[in-house]
């Protein structure tokens, strides 16, 4: 796909790719609508074994600025920021609204310092979400996740129960094209289940809602690692 290829240690398949890319843009178009200047940032990620252990990769370029395919293929630790609690609680995670600013700030200050990564939140992002994709065997394989640098921009649970529905359609429909209509050019291979590296806690406890809103899921997949054969 791309002419420079990414130098990560594990490489994602370009049709594992290619799989989530049109989603992604199908989210992105929702969550701009009316807002281009939101400073959206988003991705999958899918859960990889390597070394012993199993990771969160990155599967393919950022949405919502400009794209750059050298960060497909980038491993993350599972307590990595939100994506590492919506892994941890099998739920979607996302920033709880805020009054002011100054609150989120404090809050998301005393988070990066419990796990590790350092209390500046000075020109990072402002809100916040990640969403688990189940499996059938009850796992997560992905993760959804976007950030945006505009205040209390993933704080309205209106707008992440839409994108959860969006995530089960997409779901419905990889369930459909890998299982009930086999093709036999392209493959899912199985991801060992491996234990996960112990680190720091997850981060941003203090600042997640804590939504009721159902994850979306699988029926048959159990990992997401399309190659073509």
């Amino acid at each position: 796909m791309a002419s420079s290829k990414p130098k990560h240690p594990e490489p994602v398949p370009e049709a594992t790719q290619l799989a989530v890319m049109p989603f992604l843009a199908a989210v992105e178009g929702y969550l701009i609508e009316g807002n281009q200047d939101c400073g959206l940032r988003l991705t999958v990620h899918r859960l990889m074994a390597r070394e012993k252990h199993r990771h969160i990769q990155q599967i393919c370029t950022y949405f919502g600025g400009a794209k750059d395919e050298r960060s497909a293929g980038r491993l993350f630790s599972a307590q990595t920021g939100l994506m590492g609690l919506a892994l941890e609680k099998k739920k979607i995670c996302h920033t709880k609204h805020y009054d002011n600013v100054n609150l989120f700030e404090q809050e998301i200050r005393a988070d990066r310092i419990d796990a590790g990564e350092g209390g500046d939140n000075q020109g990072r992002a402002q809100s916040f979400l990640a969403i688990p994709f189940i499996g059938e065997d009850s796992e997560v394989v992905l993760i959804l996740y976007a950030e945006s640098t505009q205040f209390n921009f993933f704080a309205n649970e209106e707008k992440v129960s839409t994108i959860a529905n969006m995530c089960q359609s997409f779901c419905d429909l990889a369930d459909w094209i890998v299982e009930q209509v086999p093709r036999s050019s392209l493959r899912n291979f199985e991801t060992k289940k491996l234990d996960f590296k112990v680190g720091h806690q997850t981060a941003f406890r203090r600042i997640n809602a804590h939504p009721d809103i159902v994850a979306p899921s699988f029926n048959h997949l159990r990992s997401f690692n399309l190659e073509t054969i």
